[in-house]
């Protein structure tokens, strides 16, 4: 064996040593830095937000160990615990001998995976920091402080960083949209067709309250006492609602009560003294609507249907439909569709 061979020999011997002395000092930092995930109790839930996360940390070289609820995990540097629904997840690291700490609880949007792909990115990102300045701690503990001298002033102890809180993920608060409006009305003595533009504002509780005016398509032509006569109905109303079930659902029915005014526009054109256009009559309405909402990311098609009463608040024009009595029944149904804003 020439001398270049022994040379090689000696330098891969001395490497192979090395690899192994550090997969030894390796093995006992990975048997304590375990990772457990507690997951949702429906898999289902929140679009399968767990799931969605243990491939993230999978993906970014970690191991994650799945149990039904925290406990006590000696050996993990972290665990991450989602809530019944799925809507927020909290991460728990071990800093050192002073115990677990809450390090984040962190809002999960169960609507858009987008952004829940970049929170389980954030939460790899914060697991890897923590991890790399473990070793640090657990190999040299700091030292206990020393005893103040007699004449040096003790300072006062700093409150604890409390965890960093997101509010929970919820719907905007501000919505518009629009739908194709056809009202049944002794007003205006047949069927109308309008589009209707509404907006308003969610509260917390699945409260809302917005506003309406509806705009005329179509009109009815009818005989009247004042001969042949066209109307057209225009409307504005206040619309107070209740939406039942989570935000987050992609389902959700909602009740409520709209409140508003009707103006009735005619038109005669066969040459009387009535002929030319004016306002016909003015009537106060009060209807129940239900509805049903279906959530597609931030837009959201909806059906609804009202029925309730009229009361006439002033008629100048004698037309047949107004002389019908003060009082009349509306029934409306609307489809269209509603923004985030």
């Amino acid at each position: 064996m020439t001398r270049a061979s022994s040379l090689w020999c000696a330098a891969l011997l001395v490497l192979l040593g090395a690899r192994a002395a550090a997969w030894a000092q390796a093995e006992p930092s990975s048997a304590a830095s375990e990772l457990v995930v507690v997951p949702t109790p429906d898999a289902r839930a929140c679009g399968g937000a767990t799931a969605e996360l243990l491939r993230e940390l999978e993906a970014a070289g970690f191991a994650p160990h799945v149990l039904p609820h925290a406990g006590d995990v000696e050996r993990a540097f972290a665990v991450v615990v989602f809530d019944d629904d799925g809507t927020k997840v909290r991460v728990l690291v071990s800093p050192g001998p002073s115990g677990r700490e809450e390090l984040a609880v962190l809002a999960v949007d169960c609507r858009e995976r987008l952004v829940r792909r970049r929170l389980w990115t954030l939460v790899s990102e914060m697991l890897w920091a923590h991890r790399q300045t473990r070793p640090a701690v657990d190999a040299a503990p700091p030292p206990p402080p020393e005893p103040p001298s007699a004449g040096a002033p003790l300072s006062e102890a700093q409150p604890l960083v409390a965890a960093t809180n997101l509010r929970e993920a919820e719907a905007s608060p501000i919505y518009f949209g629009a739908a194709p409006l056809v009202t049944t009305s002794p007003i205006a003595l047949a069927s109308t067709l309008g589009v209707a533009l509404l907006g308003g504002r969610r509260f917390k509780g699945g409260y809302r309250l917005g506003g309406r005016v509806s705009w005329p398509l179509t009109g009815a032509t009818n005989d009247t006492v004042i001969g042949r006569t066209r109307l057209w109905t225009f409307s504005g109303d206040i619309e107070a609602s209740s939406v039942m079930g989570r935000f987050h659902s992609l389902v959700a029915p909602y009740v409520g009560l709209t409140l508003g005014l009707d103006f009735t526009l005619l038109d005669a054109s066969d040459g009387s003294a009535w002929a030319g256009r004016r306002w016909g009559a003015v009537h106060a309405h009060a209807l129940a609507h239900l509805g049903l909402l279906v959530r597609l990311a931030r837009y959201a098609p909806f059906a609804q249907v009202e029925i309730g009463g009229a009361h006439r608040l002033d008629a100048a024009t004698p037309v047949r439909a107004l002389e019908r009595g003060m009082r009349v029944m509306m029934v409306s149904a609307a489809i269209g569709i509603l923004f985030d804003y």
